[in-house]
């Protein structure tokens, strides 16, 4: 499990916290399949009931860096797996 994202379960909500506050909150694809998987699961368990979902710190919920991080990885030659990102 990554501390980048974190999950928990409180009653009958599922809490997801971004924690990357000096990035910003900006989701890597680690955090995109961490999620991904996190969702899954909890759509399947019926004692959840929705998602609550924050970023780490005051500065902002979640932003463009995960962008920006494709954009890099491609100019960087690196574009294997990049069309996952989204998915």
């Amino acid at each position: 499990m990554s501390d980048e994202i974190l999950f928990e379960k409180r009653g009958r909500a599922g809490f997801v916290t971004l924690n990357r506050p000096k990035a910003l909150n900006a989701l890597s694809h680690d955090m995109v399949k961490l999620l991904g998987e996190q969702l899954t699961r909890w759509a399947q368990d019926p004692t959840v009931a929705h998602v609550v979902i924050s970023g780490a710190g005051d500065k902002a919920f979640c932003a463009g860096g995960d962008i920006r991080s494709i954009y890099d990885a491609r100019q960087a030659g690196k574009a294997s797996g990049l069309s996952a990102f989204p998915r």
